[in-house]
């Protein structure tokens, strides 16, 4: 590891003797790992002596009681339960821990959870956990691993782009979700946790500005609006006045957010028995973040010379990206509590529209400029019927009904080729892809022995694809060709399942293996539609893992080993500059991972976890792989990718974080330290394309004056401002790379009220 971790490690040692060495006869403050216990990773715990005693005596007995990390409360299994109980690996992260590490957006979440990777397709993120996910983006593509908000899975990956400020909490289920959630998913979910409004009226408001002149605001409202009815409001707005790069070609800026803005607002109807949550949001997004461009020092197609670059983050492209994305919608969950029984209906609405314009071939040479309108309209539907947390057996079963319309706003949808070799001409793509699926489930877990217990799940999916539209070719004199393409249609029926044995062998120990089947489904390719659908992938999971919590319970240490068989791959191509999905590869991955919070004293908290990975592809005989012409340009070809790695999975990622905190002349002084350590991934199965090994450094420091409710605060991101690609793919046209942001860092000023 780089020579400042060790450094950082020398500077968290010394902090930790000086907390042990403080003496203070005050109620011992909350570390920033404190949150409640609906969304913790960790708090203080005052001694049962100390809450009850004032005399001298109890109170050293306080300040010498070693901290305790509460309890986790997840969601991974439809109900809520203890983390430590819940045979499955889990990453939880609280509200608190975002905001100390920096991170405010879903695409951010990668710096706190080793497993998880994301990259970016010209604004289509793509997620993967432990090598698991895909690179396509497109009408209908639906990514390997699912992003849920409050229980409403959300189909679009553009729309995966969220504001994490009313957050309660992230959970990131690591391995295939084929039983429980309503999308299937290969490589897990992201699921996101959002506040109930409280009955009581408060909130928070921060502001802050940061280099590249970035502006951002935020707002928290809650508060009761009539007996029994509570609502709350969050906004989010920001502006950077400045990219990252600039597009040496125009002299416009590049990697710049001109508008983000962000609406959610919940409404809780509580009427004992039932409760009733209605949620609505909204977001409004113009960037031109990420910029993919021709790598440095490489062969285009289109330009005679070698490209080059003063920065990383700067480009030579004859015309600016612009994207504007733009989604929102709203969902009803209705809970009956029947005494015993709780019956759940969550019903949801969601609508994204996306209008990009970029420069495909990503040179100076007006070659390939693409524009779209993609607009997603998707309807859901789920009936829940769960029995009590207690009792030697309890189980879930629901229905789950899905509805998704995927396509191009006709007449806008373009590729403008005019470079040689291609002939100048316009192609015009307009789909409309439909997806239609109904699940029935249910999983159970009985007590067979005392402590050890057996969850079995099931789950039964019928999906239908369909696709229609027209493809055609506007030639010089705007001679057009326009056919018709034949309404098309596919259908699945597939099961998939969860066993898994757990056994409690302390009140502080509990172990468990598992085996799951998932499948992610197959569908049409809607950039390309003449290219025909592609099928369903598979992945069986067999994973076993320990959870402990340690050090008079102070420490927690979850830690899992997992092999995964991997069939029928959804691969991703390009042909020229449109992507496409295709099958035709196994792989076998296999690896241990592990989280873990560690409460040193009241002064000092660690956080971090490892993942290892082991990653091939067993069988890949007909994949595209890059061939580099005689005249140093690249082209594509079939080939063998047999034995190759699997894109965007890393051989090992370590985090590590430290928090410091400490009352200083009347003011309370919080220090947060987060490093992320990646061995780096190549970007495409041909492994032709590499990121090379890189670190992330962050840090804030906040002060909060005694007896105030204001905390001003420090933040940097990307300390060492690597230049890491969240996009790199070569083919037929070129090399191309877009990176993650460089180094950014401002002040924050936060209220609570």
């Amino acid at each position: 590891m780089k020579s400042y971790l060790v450094v950082l490690t020398v500077a968290v040692i010394f902090a930790h003797d000086v907390g042990a060495q403080a003496v203070s006869n005050e109620t011992i403050q909350s570390p920033p790992l404190a949150q409640n216990a609906a969304g913790a990773t960790g708090q203080t715990i005052n001694s049962p002596s100390a809450a009850n005693s004032g005399s001298a005596s109890s109170a050293a007995v306080a300040d010498s009681a070693p901290p305790q990390i509460e309890e986790i409360m997840v969601t991974a299994q439809r109900r809520s339960e203890n983390l430590q109980s819940v045979p499955i690996s889990v990453t939880a992260i609280s509200a608190n821990r975002l905001e100390t590490a920096g991170v405010t957006m879903t695409d951010e979440l990668p710096s706190l959870v080793p497993a998880l990777t994301l990259a970016n397709s010209v604004g289509f993120l793509e997620p993967r956990i432990r090598g698991v996910g895909n690179s396509s983006a497109g009408p209908g593509i639906e990514n390997s691993v699912a992003v849920y908000v409050d229980g409403v899975y959300y189909s679009s990956s553009p729309g995966s782009l969220l504001s994490l400020y009313n957050i309660q909490q992230v959970e990131v289920l690591k391995g295939p979700q084929g039983t429980l959630f309503g999308r299937n998913a290969t490589g897990g979910l992201i699921q996101i946790i959002t506040k109930d409004p409280s009955d009581a009226f408060g909130g928070k408001a921060d502001i802050s500005y940061g280099n590249y002149n970035t502006v951002h605001g935020d707002l928290y409202v809650s508060g009761p609006i009539a007996s029994g009815l509570s609502a709350d409001l969050a906004l989010s707005v920001g502006h950077q006045g400045q990219g990252y790069g600039n597009n040496l070609t125009t002299g416009q800026d590049v990697y710049r957010t001109d508008e983000d803005i962000s609406a959610r607002s919940k409404w809780l109807w509580d009427l004992g028995a039932t409760k009733i949550r209605v949620s609505f949001d909204y977001t409004n997004i113009l960037n031109n973040d990420p910029e993919p461009k021709e790598i440095a020092g490489t062969y285009s197609t289109f330009i005679p010379n070698l490209l080059s670059y003063s920065s990383p983050w700067d480009v030579q492209l004859n015309g600016d990206l612009s994207r504007r994305v733009q989604t929102g919608g709203t969902s009803v969950r209705v809970d009956h509590d029947f005494g015993g029984l709780t019956l759940s209906s969550i019903s949801a609405y969601r609508k994204t529209q996306v209008n990009n314009a970029f420069d495909a071939d990503g040179t100076p040479a007006p070659a390939i400029f693409r524009t779209y309108i993609s607009n997603d309209d998707q309807y859901s539907q789920e009936f829940q019927l769960a029995s009590a947390n207690s009792g030697r057996f309890t189980w879930v079963a629901g229905a789950y009904l899905y509805y998704l319309s995927s396509g191009y706003v006709p007449g806008h949808t373009f590729t403008d080729v005019h470079g040689a070799p291609l002939p100048s001409q316009v192609l015009a793509t307009d789909v409309d892809s439909i997806t239609k699926s109904v699940a029935g489930y249910a999983q159970g877990t009985y007590e067979i022995l005392p402590d050890t217990h057996l969850t079995m799940g099931v789950r039964y999916t019928y999906e239908q694809h369909l696709l229609s539209g027209t493809v055609g070719t506007f030639g010089p004199g705007n001679a057009a060709t326009i056919q018709n393409l034949p309404d098309a249609s596919i259908d699945f029926h597939t099961p998939t399942w969860r066993a898994s044995l757990d056994h409690q062998f302390t009140s502080d120990v509990m172990g468990y293996v598992s085996y799951n089947r998932g499948f992610k489904s197959g569908g049409f390719n809607g950039q390309a539609p003449t290219q025909g659908p592609y099928q369903p992938e598979y992945l069986d999971a067999f994973e076993g893992g320990v959870k402990t919590t340690l050090l008079d319970r102070s420490l927690r240490l979850n830690t899992s080993a997992f092999l995964y068989n991997y069939r029928d791959i959804q691969v991703n191509t390009f042909i020229g500059a449109t992507p496409i999905v295709y099958n035709g590869a196994r792989a076998r991955l296999y690896g241990l991972d592990g989280d873990f919070d560690w409460v040193a004293n009241e002064h000092v908290s660690f956080n971090g976890g490892l993942t290892l990975l082991h990653d091939r592809f067993t069988s890949f005989p007909n994949a595209v792989v890059t061939v580099v012409l005689p005249n140093g340009h690249t082209t594509t070809a079939e080939g063998s990718a047999t034995g190759n790695r699997l894109p965007f999975a890393p051989d090992a990622v370590f985090n590590l974080g430290v928090d410091f905190k400490q009352e200083v002349a009347g003011s309370t002084v919080d220090v947060s330290v987060q490093n992320q350590y990646n061995t780096g991934f190549y970007g495409q199965p041909d492994n032709f394309l590499k990121q090379d090994s890189f670190d992330l450094l962050g840090a804030t420091i906040g002060v909060k004056p005694r007896g105030t409710k204001l905390t001003i605060s420090a933040y940097a991101n990307n300390l060492l401002n690597k230049a890491v690609a969240d996009f790199l793919s070569s083919g037929t046209t070129g090399q191309t790379i877009a990176f993650d942001a460089p180094r950014t860092y401002g002040i924050r000023l936060e209220t609570e009220f």
